[in-house]
């Protein structure tokens, strides 16, 4: 594990923290709640969580219609996956 700062990035209403301490990303994006719209966040704990789910954001990205966030939040998982790729030296 690296003793980096935390980093964050905003794509468009999407926003990521790379925490290379614990090799996680926290990410939070807007969702419908009972009233309006509400941030929600999630974190994912490896890399595999984070490709798994920028994958699904991919294809979802193909629908802009139906999930109109998919492809910022896609952006938001590859530069979260790049990064701690790059801080365990490449590890996969």
């Amino acid at each position: 594990m690296s003793s980096k700062a935390p980093v964050s990035e905003t794509f468009g209403r999407i926003k990521v923290e790379v925490n290379f301490a614990t090799g996680s990303c926290a990410i939070t994006h807007p969702a419908q709640g009972l009233i309006g719209e509400v941030a929600k966040t999630f974190t994912l704990r490896t890399i595999e969580e984070i490709r798994g789910a920028y994958e699904v954001h991919t294809r979802f990205s193909k629908q802009p219609k139906k999930h109109p966030h998919s492809a910022d939040m896609a952006a938001a998982l590859k530069f979260a996956g790049m990064h701690l790729a790059t801080s365990q030296g490449g590890k996969r």
